[in-house]
């Protein structure tokens, strides 16, 4: 049985899976650093098969009205029953419940279906309020993007946003909603 938990039970469990993470197309970097923070805000929940770890996803805080949906792993031994869905599910109902928008990036096409199945929008970065701009640029350490360039996957980078706040949607369309990164 899979169950989505807010608390870690191992940080040598975590190491691992990151490590499996970081070498995944998909994951530009993630360090245990990383999610230990987002752990501590309370913006992190894991995925268990019993009691060993398969899975994680979150998000981070941008300002009172936006937050980034992610990141989100799923190890490959259990890839394939619906866990992805169920951890970006379960990251979105809080977005929701939180009452914010969200913002979301990936290359990965399973990952890009999924947030559209979740009213996310793909769009371009530049039509996004500037709050949520900066903190894409300041996310991204030249190492960041050197590492995630060297792992050469095809498909490209696409932008999404599920907008809650009608002001920040009026914002959103004079600025061109709906056209791709």
């Amino acid at each position: 049985m899979i169950e989505i938990r807010d608390s870690l039970h191992s940080v040598d469990a975590l190491a691992a899976l990151v490590d499996e993470a970081n070498a995944s197309p998909f994951i530009g970097s993630l360090s245990v650093e990383e999610l230990t923070h987002l752990l501590r805000g309370g913006t992190l929940r894991f995925l268990y098969a019993a009691d060993t770890l398969v899975g994680f996803g979150g998000w981070i805080p941008i300002n009172a009205q936006w937050a980034e949906a992610g990141p989100f792993f799923v190890s490959e031994q259990v890839r394939g029953q619906g866990l992805g869905k169920r951890i970006i599910h379960e990251v979105i109902v809080q977005g929701a419940r939180d009452g914010i928008n969200q913002y979301a990036v990936t290359r990965n096409l399973a990952v890009k279906h999924m947030l559209k199945v979740e009213g996310f929008q793909e769009v371009r970065l530049v039509s996004l309020p500037a709050a949520v701009q900066l903190f894409v640029i300041r996310k991204v350490s030249i190492a960041k993007a050197l590492r995630f360039i060297q792992k050469r996957y095809p498909e490209p980078v696409s932008h999404f946003a599920l907008i809650r706040h009608q002001a920040a949607a009026q914002s959103h369309r004079r600025s061109g909603q709906g056209e791709t990164a």
